[in-house]
């Protein structure tokens, strides 16, 4: 089982002794800390908490550090308190490339649902289509004759007047028209 903890190191140590070696006293420091904690002996650095300490040069290391320590494998890892351990970014990657994975299958799979229904939906179109045609030959197999001018004038006026989108003034308009070429066919 893992265990995680979070402490603050103090590193004031390092100042007790000559100014070019207080980086690495601090480095040494946080390992035997952690030792001492967490009850392990082999330790690691993580590479952030490194620069951080190694920041201001040899001379200037800070005075105390907020850390994570977590054992993991039989190692403590130790690394700075709001950065991510190497192997849990692997992990992340991983999961990432996963997740990427699944979303380009769902749409593969979508794209194929897609097209089986617009297969579907041309060819139930298409009946549709054959259905109007044979309708219409139908509807003129039984009327069997030619409507007059003035009968395809009245269906129309019908049809405009179901829908509401002409008014009456351009019914009007028609019915003279048709009345106009009526009297003027009988001269």
């Amino acid at each position: 089982m893992m265990k995680e903890r979070v402490y603050i190191v103090p590193l004031r140590d390092a100042w007790k002794g000559t100014y070019k070696t207080r980086a690495k006293r601090a480095v040494s420091i946080i390992i035997n800390f952690m030792r001492r904690h967490m009850k392990e002996e082999d330790v690691k650095i993580g590479q952030h908490l490194n620069k951080h300490i190694w920041e201001r040069g040899i001379k200037n290391p800070p005075r105390k550090v907020k850390v994570r320590a977590l054992e993991y494998n039989d190692e403590v890892w130790v690394e700075l308190f709001d950065k991510k351990f190497p192997f849990e970014e692997k992990q992340e990657k991983v999961k990432k490339e996963s997740k990427e994975e699944e979303k380009k299958e769902d749409i593969k799979t979508e794209v194929e649902k897609k097209e089986k229904t617009e297969e579907k939906s041309e060819k139930e179109v298409k009946k549709v289509e054959k259905n109007k045609i044979e309708e219409k030959k139908a509807k003129k197999a039984e009327s069997g004759k030619k409507e007059s001018y003035k009968e395809k004038v009245e269906k129309e006026v019908k049809k405009e007047s179901e829908k509401g989108t002409k008014g009456k003034v351009e019914k009007e308009n028609k019915e003279k028209k048709a009345e106009s070429k009526k009297s003027s066919g009988k001269k």
